[in-house]
This record gives C-alpha cells, structure tokens and sequence, in this order.
C-alpha cells in the first residue's frame, strides 16, 4: 500500500470523523462512521483519485490500511447481495434492506444483535447500477429466497427486516424455497 494513499485516506478520515490521529488499523465504524460520513468518504476518495467506489466497499475494507490496498488494486467488488454485518458460528441471520436498498445503516443494528450467529445485511439488488433493480415485493422475495439457499443450502432459516425489509422478510419467510 503506497503511503500516498495512506496519507490521502488518513486525512479525509480525520476530517470527515472529526478524530486525531487516526492509524491505518483503526475500524470506520469504531471512530463512529456512518452511511453519511461513508458517502462523503466515498465522493472525496473519487474527487481526489477518479475512483468510483460502491459505498459497500468499506464493509470489505473497513479500515485505512484495506482501503489503500483496494485503492490500488485495480479490481472492483461485484454485486453481492450479502454484506457480513458480524462474525459467528453457524446458520447466518439475515436482515433485509429498508426502502433505499442500502445496507450501511444496518452496521450498528447488526452488531447490537445479541447472537453468536454470523450477521449478514441483503442489500437491493441493482443497488450499485450494474443490474436491473427488482421494483416489486414478490420478485425481491424469490430473488432474495434464492440467495439465501446459495450460502445455506438447508434450513431453518434466520431472516429479519428493517423497515419496509420486514415486509420482504415476510414475504420471503413464506415462499416454500425458504
């Protein structure tokens, strides 16, 4: 990683988070980042490089040192609709999305859940521009079910909702797939 980007990343965190000093080990979400503080990072990241990046990148780089190596690498993440919110053992827990798609508001959520299950967020599909968003509850729920059974072949299932999601959720927890 070039310290170059170290240097870029560090000060638009210590601005943005309103922090000093900020190490390159030091987690987005631990200084008190959010969705926000994550879309300006973003759009500052791309003023300053020309990089476009997902605002789902800083689940996979959450901290200055990951994000500087993805900044030089030249592959981009694709589309997954799961986002690891929390770490655990066993069958994951699913929370569905609310209305905007995004998932960043569910870090905080994610992590307060008290269980020893792997957390995972399901963001909107078409959510990053590169696929047809799904406009309708009933294809998000077989969409959604489908995925679901790609990581967990077998059931039970653990599925919540945030906000309109709970309906998904539902709808999901209905289909005889799931």
């Amino acid at each position: 990683m070039s310290a170059e980007n170290i240097e870029l990343l560090t000060g638009i965190w210590s601005r943005l988070l309103q922090t000093s000093p900020v190490a390159p080990d030091d987690n987005f979400f631990d200084l008190g980042g959010d969705s926000l503080l994550a879309v300006n990072m973003f759009l500052e990241i791309e003023r300053a490089t020309g990089r476009h990046f997902e605002i789902t990148t800083i689940y996979d780089a959450p901290t200055i040192a990951e994000l500087a190596v993805m900044m030089e690498s030249e592959r981009t993440t694709a589309y997954s609709p799961f986002v690891k919110i929390k770490d655990g053992e066993g069958a994951p827990f699913f929370i569905v999305h609310g209305v905007g798609g995004t998932v960043i508001e569910l870090t905080a959520l994610g992590k307060q859940i008290a269980t020893n299950n792997p957390v995972y967020a399901i963001q909107a599909k078409g959510i990053d521009g590169s696929l047809a968003p799904l406009e309708r509850v009933e294809h998000m729920a077989d969409f959604y079910a489908d995925e679901i059974r790609t990581m967990q072949p077998n059931g039970p299932y653990l599925i919540g909702g945030y906000s309109f999601g709970g309906v998904v959720a539902l709808e999901v927890a209905r289909r005889d797939k799931v």
